[in-house]
């Protein structure tokens, strides 16, 4: 019997009253956001709304009027708890995942008619998917906020050591780069490079980047300690060790950086058989003291140096092959100051700065004197550059550093026109374009046209014009 034949044998009023209620509960179940589903007490499906119909992709009669267990049959669900609601008269709740990738909290709960007796079970079910994406992207968003908090922390760092470097070269702040991140990584590092291009700025570098900056660094050079006493500084001694050694014994500089760095300068200069302890340290953080022999382990950082060719040593049998492989794990090459000449300005000035204050003087340099320093190739790197202002600073008289104060030998180079070797690296096509650059402006200067040069620079008048515009002579 449909809704209408019952409808029909009531009075008028009552049908009225009874069409209104059936109309209002429509109206409330649709809108409702959630997907409802009321099933009787033998699982028959009596009503679902819109939301549900939609969820599923079903039609009313598809469903309406089935028992819930001949729709899992036919595949229409592939779970449902109205089954378990209806064996427990209890209330039951799961999440689950449909195939479509939807998640579903389901929440069913038992109604009881006035005897006690179940007749009906309601089902709520709640797309939670958006919520789980939302989820998912506020713990994306919290890891991706971690990472950026840790890299600008990482950047913060830099920046402070960036304002102390005085580069400007492109191939100065890779190598920077590279040594702050190194000094993330908790392991043996090797500097290389000549005498005087900054090897011992570069271990203060990385240790004061390091987690270890608040320990000790403690350097030794290695190539100033007598021969028959490098073990026991290293390594320290037991009393009694040796003629002269105190009573108490006394710690190595192994023992001394120990939870901090040890810079071990020269480290070419240490004798073979003093290598060896040094390996076994590396490998196990064990060292054995001097007139002793127990071992003890120390958690000490080392950071070694050198301007000797390790891999040669190794081939001419002075250097120990082991320990060298041990140190090239991660090495690190800084560069000769003739390689970037770009960072001669910055560091002129800083040791201006640096000298004046030093000496209370007030000392500037002339444009002309800045590029004749910029044009030579220091052999001495960074330290005959230091050397150089400081004297500078103390014997001149004035407080104006110009070219005619420069040392002879270096004025020599750059008035006879001598480019700096090595000046952008082995970039051939960048040297070849400054010599040129350099000639051009010169013969002009010296000639006094560009058509009076074009003849002894051996091209014409058209060639010459072109060549200006482009290195804006």
């Amino acid at each position: 019997m449909s809704k209408t034949d019952l409808l029909n044998k009531e009075p008028n009023g009552s049908i009225q009253k009874k069409l209104n209620a059936i109309m209002n509960f429509d109206k409330i179940i649709n809108s409702s956001l959630d997907s409802l589903w009321i099933a009787d007490e033998n699982g028959k499906i009596l009503q679902v709304n819109q939301v549900g119909l939609k969820l599923y992709n079903l039609s009313p009669d598809e469903v309406i009027n089935k028992n819930v267990d001949e729709l899992l049959g036919k595949g229409v669900f592939e779970r449902s708890i109205i089954p378990e609601v209806i064996r427990t008269e209890k209330a039951h709740m799961v999440i689950n995942k449909l195939p479509n990738g939807k998640q579903l909290l389901r929440v069913a709960n038992p109604i009881f008619n006035k005897n006690g007796e179940l007749s009906l079970v309601v089902v709520h079910e709640r797309d939670m998917t958006e919520l789980y994406l939302l989820k998912s992207d506020l713990e994306k968003s919290h890891a991706i906020s971690e990472g950026y908090r840790s890299q600008l922390k990482q950047l913060t760092t830099q920046d402070g050591h960036w304002s102390e470097a005085n580069i400007r070269s492109s191939i100065m702040y890779r190598v920077m780069e590279k040594a702050i991140r190194l000094s993330q990584v908790d392991t043996t590092i090797l500097l290389q490079g000549e005498a005087g291009v900054g090897k011992g700025y570069f271990a203060n570098l990385i240790h004061n980047a390091s987690p270890r900056k608040d320990k000790p660094l403690i350097r030794v050079d290695a190539g100033a300690i007598p021969e028959q006493l490098i073990e026991s500084e290293l390594f320290g001694y037991e009393g009694g060790a040796f003629t002269g050694a105190l009573k108490k014994g006394k710690p190595g500089y192994i023992e001394i950086a120990e939870e901090g760095t040890l810079f071990l300068d020269e480290i070419a200069e240490i004798p073979l058989q003093i290598q060896v302890k040094l390996l076994r340290f590396l490998e196990n953080n064990e060292i054995v003291r001097v007139g002793d022999t127990t071992t003890k382990t120390i958690n000490t950082r080392v950071i070694a140096a050198t301007n000797k060719k390790l891999d040669k040593m190794v081939e001419d049998g002075t250097f120990r092959k082991d320990l060298f492989f041990r140190l090239n794990v991660i090495p690190l090459t800084i560069p000769p100051l003739r390689e970037r000449v770009d960072d001669i300005p910055p560091l002129i000035y800083y040791f201006l700065k640096k000298f004046n204050r030093k000496y209370s003087t007030q000392k500037a340099i002339f444009p002309k004197a800045l590029e004749c320093l910029c044009a030579y190739s220091f052999p001495g790197n960074i330290r005959e550059l230091s050397n150089l202002i400081e004297q500078l600073v103390v014997l001149l008289p004035g407080d104006k550093i110009d070219i005619e104060d420069i040392p002879s030998h270096i004025r020599t180079d750059y008035n006879s026109g001598k480019i700096t070797p090595l000046a952008h690296g082995w970039n051939l096509q960048k040297t070849v374009a400054e010599i040129e650059k350099d000639l051009i402006a010169r013969a002009i200067k010296n000639f006094g046209s560009q058509r009076k040069a074009a003849k002894p620079l051996g091209i014409n008048h058209s060639t010459l014009s072109r060549k200006i515009k482009k290195y804006g002579i």
